[in-house]
């Protein structure tokens, strides 16, 4: 967790035995790195992220990213709550079996992608520790428009940052390719894609 160390650390497990047994990963960062002068480097886990293009990790159900992990009782554990992640596209290939897939932290998806036992996608994104205030509405488009059969839960948090709000596109429907969706919570939202999703998660409520 000690920021460019994850490079080496992350790249060898994701080439060793152990990572075709494991089911549940956590990478983060510790509030004191972030607080050194080295901070911005050790903040982006862009680079770490881009290590698990071609890889598999057959067994993993959970998957935890860019959370900022309070050792110590410091004032600086307060605030700081993620890491900017860079493109998540290549998880969805590497963990097949993945079930859950928390995000603490803004992050990219280059397209849209299928992925066939996840069930609850959870991000966090604050903008005080974030490089970035909030995702793209490019990014946001290609998550609605996955193919995700087994998705249950769907939720986007962004911490009172209103500097970009994002639309809800109005060709979203959950019957296409999240047939199993129950809970949308998105945040930073237009008043008028703010509208049409409460009225999308009363819909899916009624059944």
């Amino acid at each position: 967790m000690a920021g460019p160390n994850q490079v080496e650390l992350i790249s060898a497990f994701l080439n060793s035995p152990e990572s075709q047994r494991v089911h549940h990963l956590q990478i983060g960062i510790t509030p004191a790195y972030h607080a050194s002068e080295n901070a911005l480097y050790g903040f982006d886990m862009s680079t770490v992220l881009s290590l698990f293009k071609g890889q598999r990790l057959p067994r993993l159900k959970s998957l935890s990213l860019g959370d900022c992990y309070p050792f110590g009782a410091g004032s600086t554990a307060a605030y700081l709550r993620g890491c900017a992640l860079g493109d998540i596209t290549p998880i969805f290939e590497a963990a097949p079996r993945l079930e859950i897939l928390d995000l603490n932290g803004p992050f990219c998806l280059s397209r849209p992608v299928r992925h066939f036992k996840l069930r609850e996608i959870n991000v966090q994104i604050d903008p005080v520790a974030a490089t970035e205030a909030t995702l793209s509405q490019q990014s946001l488009d290609h998550l609605l428009a996955s193919d995700l059969p087994l998705i249950e839960s769907l939720s986007l948090h962004c911490c009172g940052s209103t500097e970009m709000l994002l639309d809800l596109p109005r060709g979203f429907d959950p019957q296409r390719g999240m047939p199993k969706l129950t809970a949308l919570s998105l945040e930073n939202l237009s008043r008028d894609s703010a509208r049409r999703q409460a009225a999308l998660q009363a819909r899916m409520l009624a059944g």
